[in-house]
């Protein structure tokens, strides 16, 4: 096989052998072969997450809101969508409308990366943010924090060493 050329290693049901050992036939070394691969990315969503979309009350105000907290303007801004670029990122505004876009936490946090959460969380909580979640070191230097925006929705910050910022 020239170096151009790639092919998709083989695996073998526990009943046959398996590719490292010719003639192995002990099914919990051909299962844990199996089971331990390494899964390529599904093409379809290899790229990155790319966006958090927030519902808002009042898109005109969130609009304000959301550039002084992040200290960009919007790069699309139309009535039905505003679009801010943060660091790569799209963070989108949507009118609050039932039963897909509706504020509040619903499960789904997105966490945006800061170089310090403690300056982070005192900022956003000084432009109106209510804190849902305190800073607090979760281990290996990551700190986390969340708060609500005025418009009930939850806005994840950050901090983890082990992540370059672009």
């Amino acid at each position: 096989m020239d170096s151009t050329t790639f092919e998709m290693p083989t695996y073998h049901s526990p009943s046959h052998p398996t590719l490292d050992r010719p003639g192995d036939r002990h099914p919990q070394r051909a299962r844990a072969a199996h089971a331990n691969r390494e899964r390529p990315a599904m093409p379809t969503f290899s790229k990155a997450l790319m966006t958090a979309i927030y519902p808002v009350s009042d898109i005109a105000a969130a609009k304000s809101w959301y550039a002084e907290v992040f200290g960009v303007e919007p790069y699309f801004d139309e009535p039905f969508y505003v679009g801010f670029n943060v660091s790569g990122y799209e963070l989108g505004l949507v009118p609050a409308e039932a039963p897909v876009h509706e504020p509040g936490n619903r499960g789904v946090i997105a966490y945006w990366g800061v170089d310090n959460a403690d300056a982070a969380w005192q900022h956003v909580v000084a432009a109106g943010a209510k804190p849902l979640s305190a800073i607090a070191d979760v281990g290996g230097g990551i700190r986390v924090g969340v708060v609500t925006d005025p418009y009930g929705n939850a806005l994840g910050i950050i901090e983890n060493p082990h992540f370059a910022r672009a």
